[in-house]
């Protein structure tokens, strides 16, 4: 997953940040863009780019759009090296709170990354 994804993840937003704090990120963002790329069969290079994981990111850290099966294919992922970590209460209520904001076009509730796709989010 690293190889397939290693010059396609943006992590602009941890410049400056130790090495510690930014594999994690990575990994997580590389995993959100492997799942939306398994939902819809979009290219790495697209997966990585429906990635809006973030600071206030609302708990939707990958948004694909599958045009062919008209669907939207939101994601949210945590990294583990054990692989043994569930997503908890907390995540999936935000997660939930950010899907009601999604669908409601609160658009201003999420990070920027996401509100940059705000015109292609509305006509999906």
């Amino acid at each position: 997953m690293t190889e397939d994804y290693s010059n396609l993840i943006d992590l602009n937003d941890y410049a400056g940040r130790p090495e510690r704090q930014r594999q994690p990120a990575f990994l997580s963002r590389a995993l959100a863009s492997r799942a939306a790329q398994g939902f819809t069969g979009i290219s790495a290079e697209e997966a990585a780019k429906a990635v809006v994981d973030g600071f206030h990111d609302n708990g939707i850290d990958a948004l694909a759009i599958d045009g062919v099966n008209r669907r939207l294919v939101l994601v949210q992922s945590k990294w583990d090296p054990s692989g043994d970590t569930g997503l908890s209460q907390g995540d999936a209520l935000k997660v939930r709170s950010g899907c009601s904001d999604l669908f409601n076009m609160r658009f201003d509730r999420f990070s920027p990354a996401l509100q940059a796709r705000q015109a292609e989010i509305s006509a999906a």
